[in-house]
């Protein structure tokens, strides 16, 4: 015999699951366009594996702390920074879990040698678990669909980094 309350209560929790995965990507990602760092660390595992070959050519660090200082030293020129993920589809297994997200980039700084925009677009395909009962991101691996504008834009955005933080 099926115990209904059993079942049910397994029901709620992954759905309370699946929400509170959602939850901690919208602020993995909110975290890096508001430039909030240590909002951004608190999302990940302390050991990480992220997989941007597709993007950059190379897996990002593997430590949570080298990955938040790398985003934080390619972004902090730019003028504005907007990611946008939508179309969650999250599978929990115990304490672990996927979940696969569209996702679009889009980077603005303002310049005179080129335009002023790049932007992405594609599919996240993310990997966490559960540490004392919060969902962390241990894993990512970036699928490009398309890329739009001047890539010059991130070395740009370093110059302009570097003049600002010593000039």
């Amino acid at each position: 015999m099926v115990d209904n309350n059993t079942v049910k209560d397994s029901v709620i929790q992954k759905l309370i699951d699946q929400a509170d995965i959602i939850q901690t990507l919208n602020r993995f990602v909110l975290s890096i366009d508001s430039r909030d760092y240590a909002a951004m660390r608190d999302c990940l595992t302390d050991e990480i594996n992220f997989d941007y070959s597709a993007l950059f050519g190379a897996v990002m660090p593997s430590s949570a702390d080298e990955l938040v200082e790398n985003v934080r030293k390619n972004h902090a020129g730019f003028r504005a920074i907007q990611h946008l993920t939508a179309n969650h589809i999250v599978t929990v297994d115990g304490d672990k879990a996927t979940c696969t997200a569209n996702f679009a980039a889009q980077h603005f700084l303002p310049n005179e040698r080129g335009g002023n925009l790049w932007a992405v677009g594609g599919r996240y395909d993310y990997q966490l678990m559960k540490i004392q009962k919060n969902w962390k991101i241990y894993g990512c691996k970036i699928h490009v669909s398309w890329t739009d504008g001047n890539l010059q834009l991130f070395d740009l955005a370093r110059e302009q980094s570097s003049i600002t933080i010593t000039g």
